[in-house]
């Protein structure tokens, strides 16, 4: 089962979770941050990359639905920055203070381009394929050799 835990996750990102946190709610009042993901496992992460694919007749994972595309990552052929342990990444999610209920809507996650910037991490709402709003991880993370 994929892991919740900021302890599974590198050095850069466990020593600034708190900060994170903290200049996030400075940004966003009334709103917090949660981890929905630290560490996964190949398994989980190539259950991640079917979602809006098939296999075809050759063997092959093709897309059958665009929209529904999370990850260009499988876990095998292709190594993903939560398929390392530590974890190179974290995903998180905003939560309201009020009502207590989880916003995926980006606005809500454009605070977290300019807090991992200034941390030195990466946040995946930076990325000009698949926005992942919820993603940080390390700069670098597949050449990362930190704890």
């Amino acid at each position: 089962m994929a892991t919740k835990d900021i302890n599974d996750a590198a050095k850069p990102i466990r020593d600034q979770w708190e900060q994170i946190k903290n200049e996030y709610f400075k940004c966003v009042p009334g709103k917090y941050l949660i981890i929905t993901c630290v560490h996964r496992t190949p398994e989980e992460q190539f259950a991640l990359y079917k979602e809006g694919r098939e296999l075809d007749a050759k063997g092959v994972w093709v897309t059958k639905d665009k929209s529904k595309i999370v990850t260009k990552v499988d876990g095998y052929k292709v190594v993903g920055a939560h398929n390392y342990l530590p974890s190179r990444a974290i995903d998180v999610a905003v939560v309201d203070n009020q009502t207590g209920k989880t916003s995926w809507e980006a606005y809500h996650y454009w605070p977290l381009l300019a807090i991992a910037k200034d941390l030195g991490l990466v946040s995946g709402g930076s990325w000009t394929s698949i926005k992942d709003w919820p993603h940080i991880e390390v700069k670098d993370y597949k050449n990362y050799k930190g704890e």
